[in-house]
């Protein structure tokens, strides 16, 4: 199996099973296995504590709430497309729209929460 990549050989792995869920925390290039592309999501922490951090900070909240909808935030970005390509988290070409969204989400549910202390 020399110069098979690392996505090449999780990809194999997978049609074993049938079905996997895999991101990875650095980006790799799509993978063409049996006539379908996969292409694997980055799933680092771009999209999670940056974001989330943002939207406590701007709505200067004093208190964090598991109601507060970091994941639903970000699952509501995938899209069909990317469901269809393999993709479990958005892809980063969209990492600004994709981040005011999230952080506009956490800081609305802060205001909603009543533990936001700035004005909206």
């Amino acid at each position: 199996m020399a110069g098979i990549g690392i996505t090449d050989l999780i990809v194999l792995e997978m049609s074993k099973q049938g079905r996997a869920i895999f991101a990875s925390g650095s980006p790799f290039d799509p993978v063409d296995y049996k006539g379908k592309v996969y292409t694997a999501g980055q799933a680092n922490n771009a999209y999670i504590f940056p974001v989330f951090d943002f939207g406590l900070v701007i709505s200067d909240a004093i208190r964090v709430h598991d109601e507060m909808p970091l994941a639903t935030a970000l699952a509501g970005q995938v899209m069909e497309e990317h469901l269809a390509k393999g993709m479990i988290y958005p892809p980063f070409t969209n990492i600004r729209k994709i981040s005011a969204h999230i952080a506009t989400k956490v800081a609305a549910k802060a205001y909603e929460l009543g533990v936001a202390t700035s004005l909206p």
